[in-house]
C-alpha cells in the first residue's frame, strides 16, 4: 500500500509525529506542504497531519484540503493535529476537516502538541500512545 503522509508544522511538531507514524507503519513518503502539494493521485493511502495554533489549521493544511478535497474523498484517508490544547482534540478536528472527510477517515486523532514559549528538548509532549494506535490501525489495513 503506497502511503502518503503530508503535513504542515510550525514547531515541528507536526513533522516529529508524521517521522514516527512513518516509522512504525512503514514504505511512506513524508511531504511537507509548506513546499507546494504532493500527486495524491499516485497514492493508495493519504495520512494528513498539522498543527492547531489559537484552534486553527495551519493555511498548507487548509489549501491542501480544499484543493484536494475531491480526490480524498476517493482515498482511504485519516488525520492528525498537533497543538498544545489538544488532548481533547475534537472541537479542533470539526472547526478543521470537512464533516464528509472526517465521516470516512480510517481513523482521526489528537498527538498533543510543544509549548511554543519554551523549547522542547524531547517528545515529552507527544502523546506516544496516541500515535502508536493511529499507526496500528494504517498498519493492519495492509
Amino acid at each position: 500500500m503506497r502511503t502518503l503522509i503530508a503535513y504542515a508544522t510550525k514547531t515541528g511538531a507536526a513533522k516529529e509525529c508524521a517521522e514516527m507514524l512513518a516509522e512504525k507503519i512503514g514504505d511512506c513518503t513524508l511531504f511537507d506542504l509548506e513546499g507546494g502539494a504532493p500527486h495524491i493521485d499516485d497514492y493508495d493511502f493519504i495520512i494528513v497531519g498539522t498543527g492547531i495554533r489559537a484552534g486553527r489549521a495551519y493555511k498548507p493544511f487548509k489549501d491542501f484540503l480544499e484543493k484536494n478535497n475531491k480526490t480524498l474523498l476517493s482515498k482511504r484517508r485519516a488525520f492528525y493535529i498537533c497543538g498544545v490544547r489538544v488532548k481533547d482534540y475534537r472541537d479542533e478536528i470539526n472547526n478543521n476537516i470537512s464533516k464528509e472527510l472526517r465521516d470516512a477517515a480510517v481513523v482521526v486523532k489528537g498527538f498533543g502538541g510543544k509549548p511554543v514559549l519554551k523549547k522542547a528538548v524531547d517528545q515529552s509532549w507527544m502523546l506516544v500512545d496516541e500515535v502508536n494506535a493511529f499507526a496500528q490501525t494504517i498498519k493492519g489495513l495492509s
